[in-house]
């Protein structure tokens, strides 16, 4: 009962785009199960893999193309942390179950929101709402802005592909808030 989640890949064969989503996900199975059997899912520079017995390894696959050093074994830096959430979520989301990502890491050096502005709804489908008019400036994890100004409300995000996001809020100083478009 899960739900189809194909897409073509004509637009590629007719180089009309490099890519289909910005993830790649793939999963390995044997009947009987054995150590081995797993998933995977990738995007451009990080590797999730979730094995069957439990092993969890995340690569960066940028900076270790060989994949020899597990981030997982030592802290995580802000891209790192917030590549793991990312691709747990949307990982999470294709399975309809969550295994192994029992809860997001905490991204160093991020405040969860201030008690002067709020930004609702987290996680958010198509709008956020900020509870002052106030300068907004919302984020990938790879540092391009989506939205800057005022008025965030009034912008539909709803073609935005799911995932991890910052708001960075400027009142009263910076205030930056993780925000999961699902």
């Amino acid at each position: 009962n899960k739900p189809v989640d194909a897409k073509s890949i004509l637009p590629i064969l007719k180089n009309e785009a490099t890519q289909i989503r910005p993830w790649t996900f793939t999963e390995v199975f044997k009947d009987p199960t054995v150590a081995g059997d797993g998933k995977a899912i990738r995007n451009m520079a990080f590797k999730l893999l979730n094995f069957d017995n439990g092993n969890v390894l995340f690569y960066n696959l940028a900076n270790d193309p060989n994949e020899t050093t597990n981030l997982l074994t030592g802290g995580l830096d802000m891209v790192q942390a917030t590549n793991y959430n990312y691709l747990c979520h949307e990982m999470t989301t294709l399975l309809g179950t969550n295994t192994f990502c029992s809860s997001l890491l905490p991204v160093a050096g991020l405040e969860q929101g201030d008690k002067e502005t709020e930004a609702f709804p987290n996680p958010f489908s198509a709008h956020i709402y900020l509870s002052g008019n106030v300068v907004s400036e919302l984020v990938n994890p790879f540092g391009q802005v989506i939205f800057s100004g005022k008025n965030i409300e009034v912008q539909d995000f709803s073609g935005l592909a799911n995932g991890v996001y910052f708001l960075k809020i400027a009142e009263n100083g910076i205030h930056i808030v993780k925000m999961i478009k699902s």
